[in-house]
């Protein structure tokens, strides 16, 4: 139930009257003062409406569309748009202008073309056919010079020929030689061919060479096993060591102060192979000269000899004293010292491996073997060698041997 709102109300001033006539109230108008009573909405008697269809109702829904007002274009003034000029619109203007006709015009333009001739050439002058043939041998040049270059590549990427040494090398070579020696020569004729083409390589400082042995009597010529080789050079070798001994072997050149021989060769028994070689050091040196001769390049030493003394007096005599002073000088005249070659294996520690040396009384080395690994012999005449083959063992071969 809506409550009234009551307003005060403020007195009404009087207005000014005589003292004959008495005031008079005036009334307030409720009604326009007091706000409309509200509507009772009654929840129970209220019509409801389905959510299904107030929801096809809001997306059926569409806004009212209104046209947007179109704008009125502008005016177009022609005025301001100019007519594209032409070669034609010019020679109608010009002949409208001057009063000629197209064959004045025409004849101007010959006399025109008389006095100022076109320099530009024609594609059959001369000059145009030495561009071409120009252009022609250097496409040429271009075109030989990618053929070749193709050519190159695809020839580097070939494998080689058919080799030389079908046998793998023991170490990473760069050239092989071919050396015949038949199974009839003799020890000393085997070792003179052998040395004989180690003193022909002919290679860079550090290079290896190979030498391959040959059999002479066998057509084509087979590489010999170390079996069959060695006991041409090495007749005294004991049967211990040779019976240990593989066929794979690699008789080489290091090229080092002057071409430096190497022999590598494989056992299948460490134990035996080490026994088998100290037996041997009594003649392993002999035996494989001349191909191992080696003198190192020993300093001069000098020794001193006397030769002369010469002896210089001086003599002062004084009234109160008298003194002598001698003084002796000694002449010195240096001569070589020649070095004497024991010949006797020692034992050194070179490059980490327990090594067998011969060396002379200045210390030099020119005869070592050791084990490389113990499935590994090698032969040679200085440290120097020995370093370079340790090294190559570990590295690929510079030079492919085709077939391996």
């Amino acid at each position: 139930m809506d409550k009234e709102i009551e307003t005060p109300t403020t007195p009404a001033t009087p207005a000014p009257t005589s003292p004959q006539t008495p005031p008079q109230k005036k009334e307030v108008d409720l009604g326009a003062i007091l706000l409309p009573k509200k509507e009772v909405h009654d929840p129970l008697n209220a019509p409801r409406a389905e959510a299904g269809v107030l929801l096809k109702q809001e997306q059926t829904a569409e806004l009212p569309k209104t046209a947007a007002p179109k704008a009125p274009l502008p005016p177009r003034n022609d005025s301001i748009v100019q007519p594209l000029v032409t070669y034609q619109s010019d020679m109608q203007k010009y002949i409208q202008q001057n009063n000629v006709s197209n064959v004045t015009i025409a004849a101007a333009e010959a006399e025109r073309r008389g006095k100022n001739p076109d320099t530009r050439e024609t594609p059959g002058q001369t000059g145009s056919f030495w561009f071409r043939l120009g252009m022609i041998f250097l496409g040429s040049l271009l075109l030989g010079g990618a053929v070749g270059l193709v050519g190159y590549v695809v020839y580097r990427s070939q494998a080689l020929p058919a080799a030389v040494n079908p046998q793998a090398p023991v170490i990473a070579i760069d050239e092989v030689r071919m050396v015949p020696i038949a199974t009839t020569d003799s020890r000393t004729t085997a070792l003179d061919k052998l040395t004989q083409a180690k003193d022909a390589v002919a290679l860079s400082l550090g290079l290896v060479a190979q030498l391959q042995p040959v059999s002479a009597t066998s057509t084509p010529q087979t590489p010999m096993s170390a079996r069959t080789l060695l006991p041409i050079l090495t007749p005294a070798m004991p049967q211990e060591l040779s019976r240990t001994l593989l066929p794979t072997f690699l008789l080489g050149v290091h090229a080092f102060d002057r071409n430096q021989p190497f022999l590598i060769l494989k056992t299948d028994s460490y134990e035996q192979a080490f026994s088998g070689m100290l037996a041997w050091e009594n003649t392993m040196h002999d035996d494989l000269l001349p191909l191992f001769a080696y003198t190192p390049s020993e300093p001069i030493q000098m020794a001193p000899v006397v030769t002369a003394t010469t002896t210089n007096t001086a003599t002062t005599t004084a009234a109160t004293s008298t003194s002598v002073s001698t003084h002796s000088t000694t002449t010195q005249i240096l001569q070589p010292v020649q070095a004497v070659l024991p010949g006797a294996f020692l034992d050194k520690i070179l490059e980490n491996h327990d090594t067998r040396v011969l060396q002379n009384s200045n210390g030099d080395i020119y005869f070592l073997w050791t084990f490389i690994d113990r499935g590994t012999i090698l032969i040679t005449t200085n440290p120097h060698t020995l370093k370079e083959v340790i090294v190559r063992t570990h590295e690929a071969p510079i030079v492919p041997i085709p077939g391996q």
